[in-house]
């Protein structure tokens, strides 16, 4: 469904007012479980997927404030956003009072983001999320934030400023005589750091790198090989649709490429327990240069 608008925002919360309507909400529900035959069951179904939606919208228009304390808001108008779309889709599995992760690493000394880590429970609206997204994530371990942040494209410039290292996400500029073959556009004009990366992604989906010299000095060049699986399982796009080459993350020994909703659901939560639980911190970590990142992110949110 495409949306021609000049505020997506305005338009996507209006077209979810649909939901408002219980007996609209009741007629979707029936048509993914037409075997609910209680109309209490029903009527309860529908009466949470309608509050969901009204307080998720509730709690974004809230957020419009600085990001001391706004991330709290957000998280939880994501949060619910998702237990509403999930009712709707799986209406008779329940959702999960937890979220599905536990903030670790936290002490009242930490000044920054990168020194946070999350783990990812069994259960909770995480793994909600992903059921959703129809993605393989595996549960009971550890993810660290700063992981993450390297493989958001729109902060992938910043991320290179403030750690001093490459994020595991680079620009590619199209190679216009040759179908899916890409120029990698290198932050720091030399491949070096970039040859040591962890390439299995590629290769576990038929893509190959090259190193060399290319018409803008010391570059890389990608392409597809026949055998490519889908060239799609090794980019990422940002809001502007520009191509990003994404080396994916190392997951309890496998590479996997990781949903952008996935990321910026894990961010935002822990920013937003941070916030919640832990404001010297947070006071710490939005005074140090990271907080250009954090205002970044919020920014494309």
């Amino acid at each position: 469904m495409k949306i021609i608008t000049n505020d997506i925002e305005k338009e996507c919360w209006d077209l979810l007012s649909i939901y408002e309507d219980e007996e609209f909400v009741k007629e979707k529900v029936l048509s993914v479980k037409p075997t609910i035959k209680k109309k209490t069951t029903l009527n309860k179904i529908s009466k949470e997927i309608n509050f969901y939606i009204k307080q998720s919208e509730e709690l974004y228009n809230s957020s419009n404030t600085s990001i001391i304390t706004s991330p709290l808001t957000l998280f939880y108008s994501l949060n619910n956003l998702i237990k509403a779309v999930y009712l709707l889709k799986y209406p008779t599995k329940g959702i999960s009072a937890s979220h599905g992760l536990t903030i670790i690493g936290t002490n009242i000394k930490t000044v920054r983001l990168s020194e946070l880590s999350v783990h990812i429970d069994k259960r909770g609206t995480f793994n909600n999320l992903n059921e959703l997204l129809n993605y393989d994530l595996p549960d009971d371990y550890d993810v660290a934030i700063k992981d993450l942040l390297s493989l958001v494209p729109e902060i992938s410039s910043i991320y290179n400023l403030i750690y001093k290292e490459e994020p595991n996400v680079y620009l590619l500029r199209e190679n216009l005589d040759k179908h899916y073959e890409y120029n990698v556009v290198l932050p720091n004009n030399s491949y070096d750091e970039t040859a040591n990366k962890n390439f299995n992604l590629l290769e576990e989906n038929s893509v190959h790198i090259t190193f060399g010299p290319n018409a803008l000095g010391p570059g890389c060049h990608l392409y597809k090989s026949i055998a490519t699986k889908d060239i799609n399982n090794v980019l990422e796009q940002d809001i502007y649709g520009n191509n990003y080459l994404t080396l994916g993350m190392q997951l309890n020994g496998k590479t996997k490429k990781i949903n952008q909703l996935s990321i910026i659901y894990i961010i935002l939560y822990i920013y937003s327990m941070e916030v919640r639980y832990k404001s010297a911190e947070w006071i710490n970590i939005i005074n140090s240069k990271e907080k250009a990142i954090i205002k970044k992110i919020y920014r494309y949110i």
